[in-house]
């Protein structure tokens, strides 16, 4: 489907969803519209006794799904189809049936650690279920999707340690548990083993940064290449070693995830240049993920694959018709496709990232006086600094970004891609793109961005 197409759709929808009664606000581009949705006095129970949400406020994704984007209970909803709906009590309908589905899951799980005597509270209104783990951080505590998997905590042994994989953040909880003691310990073997490997990781990563600034220095127009950071998506992208192995030896990062939810968790904590997603997401559509990425804080056109279990022609076509960048099938070669994945992380077919109008002040590290240096324009991949500052093309440039709204500053190591000069009116200045977080928040980048595009948070770790 053609921007054009999806901005006609969006009208219709709108159209339809004004009809119902609905207050509706198209956004920015077409592409999407967000609601809101009154509801009726009948209570949504949660563990914490019934809330009574005035209202719903959800966007549209698609012709035929919505996504709840407050209370911000609602927000943990899967996609909510509404095709078929003719009233606003439809809608309201099926939120409270998929309300009441997750709801199920996750008491279900506390209950069986309960049965275990293992202690459970609730956070975000009665909705997440989660059981502290018992550590030397008070705040570690495992959050319960249901009742095969736990969410890690941030804090504790993985504190300021980023995970090589955002599927490494859920753990499974095995079957055989007799006792509290042993899920705790099932728990927190797995967040030692995770922190090990993420010492290990970041200890090589610092190496390797710290001869490419070594080399970078020895002659400053080297070339530092950038490695493209890809998600793989899906129950056989999500396990393909072989493909992962092939694009990192191509010069690209994956990281691999299973699901949708997954998906969005990891949009939630970093970004990636682009996405391959299997046709075939269980719940979901691979085609319903494109729409809903395009709805992140930041995002714009981002590039996303459909990988098929086998070639289908209507599927492709559908592919197409909602933006994809491509149509493939299974086994996915890395050789094969690593030239033309490397065009669309360059995104030569429009731009990738939305930018937001900002200036933070900037302090480059090497820097001790000079004249102030700031930013004029921030996306999730880079900023434009405006600055007298030579830096050669491609150079490596380490420094730091006040962020006054939440009182905190931000390292940042990124790569000089462009210098415009003075020239008349116009200020000198650098682009420049992020290449890594030394402090391992980039998380805090995402949730800033955020903020700046009014998009309420979700819930940390």
């Amino acid at each position: 489907m053609g921007e054009d197409e999806e901005r006609r759709v969006q009208k219709l929808l709108v159209q339809r969803l004004r009809a119902m009664g609905l207050e509706v606000e198209l956004l920015p581009g077409g592409r999407s519209a967000v609601a809101r949705l009154p509801l009726r006095p009948s209570p949504l129970p949660t563990a914490e006794g019934p809330r009574y949400p005035a209202e719903v406020r959800f966007a549209t994704v698609g012709a035929q799904h919505v996504k709840c984007l407050e209370p911000l209970a609602l927000f943990h909803l899967p996609l909510i189809a509404i095709g078929g709906c003719t009233r606003a009590e439809g809608i309201e309908d099926r939120i409270r049936a998929a309300w009441a589905a997750q709801g199920e899951a996750t008491r279900e799980a506390a209950r069986r650690l309960e049965t275990l005597g293992a202690r459970v509270s609730w956070e975000t209104d009665g909705t997440v279920p989660t059981s502290p783990l018992g550590g030397d951080d008070p705040r570690a505590a495992a959050r319960l999707l249901d009742s095969e998997r736990v969410v890690l905590p941030g804090c504790g042994p993985l504190s300021g340690l980023p995970l090589a994989r955002v599927a490494d953040r859920v753990a499974p909880v095995p079957a055989d548990l007799e006792s509290a003691v042993d899920f705790e310990i099932a728990v927190t073997t797995r967040l030692e083993a995770l922190a090990r490997q993420a010492q290990r990781v970041e200890a090589r990563r610092r190496t390797a940064r710290g001869v490419a600034a070594a080399e970078a220095r020895e002659d400053p127009a080297r070339r530092v290449p950038v490695a493209r950071r890809v998600l793989l998506v899906g129950p056989l992208l999500g396990r393909d070693e072989r493909l992962a192995a092939g694009l990192r030896g191509h010069g690209f990062d994956p990281a691999r995830v299973r699901g949708v939810d997954e998906a969005l968790a990891a949009f939630a904590a970093g970004t990636f240049d682009l996405v391959l997603a299997d046709a075939d997401l269980g719940r979901f559509e691979g085609l319903e993920l494109i729409p809903t990425l395009r709805e992140l804080p930041g995002v714009s056109r981002l590039p996303v694959v459909l990988v098929d279990d086998r070639a289908r022609p209507s599927r492709k076509e559908a592919a197409r018709r909602v933006g994809a960048a491509g149509y493939l099938a299974h086994p996915v070669d890395a050789a094969r496709i690593a030239a033309g994945l490397a065009r669309m992380a360059e995104g030569t077919r429009g731009r990738r990232f939305s930018r937001f109008p900002r200036r933070l002040a900037v302090r480059f590290e090497d820097e001790t006086g000079g004249a102030p240096a700031f930013t004029t324009a921030l996306s999730r991949l880079g900023m434009f600094v405006q600055t007298e500052r030579e830096s050669r093309h491609h150079a490596i440039e380490r420094c730091t970004l006040a962020l006054p709204e939440i009182g905190t500053t931000l390292r940042v190591e990124a790569q000089t891609l462009y210098r415009v000069d003075a020239a008349g009116a116009r200020e000198p200045g650098l682009g420049l793109r992020f290449r890594g977080f030394p402090d391992g928040d980039e998380r805090t980048w995402v949730e800033y961005l955020r903020a700046l595009s009014g998009e309420p948070s979700p819930p940390r770790d």
